[in-house]
């Protein structure tokens, strides 16, 4: 027969590794469900287009980001190698999709984020996307 504290250090085992299973489903599962839809558009990105875009919806007031004119703020992450990124803002899993939605509607994933929401269109967001994951 087992001592008792052999099977206590068992069963504190097991329900930690319960617990750390519970949790990284739960962190998992939000990592994956958004409340809205991302709009990706069919048809052609242009890297070179998503370049003067992030220009022109100021991008760059909020973000460093490389090959981009005037791209030195200091309140966003740095976007340099966004494509070997794990998440985006943290929240989700970093897809071309999930960053779709994220630049259209920052405010849906999170109410209190400092991202403003600029109105870009999905065609924008698209060729914004392609040129970040060009990026290294």
């Amino acid at each position: 027969m087992m001592p008792w504290s052999a099977f206590n250090s068992i069963l504190a085992l097991t329900g930690i590794l319960l617990i750390g299973m519970v949790g990284f489903d739960l962190l998992y599962r939000g990592s994956h469900q958004f409340p809205i839809h991302p709009q990706w558009p069919t048809g052609k990105s242009s890297a070179n287009n998503g370049r003067h875009l992030l220009y022109s919806y100021g991008c760059g007031s909020c973000h460093v980001i490389p090959g981009v004119r005037k791209a030195t703020g200091r309140v966003g992450p740095k976007l340099d190698g966004f494509v070997d990124q794990m998440f985006i803002a943290g929240i989700m899993t970093n897809t071309p999709e999930n960053l779709s939605a994220w630049l259209q509607h920052p405010e849906a994933f999170n109410e209190k984020t400092a991202m403003p929401n600029l109105n870009v269109t999905p065609k924008d967001a698209r060729d914004m996307i392609a040129y970040l994951y060009s990026t290294r």
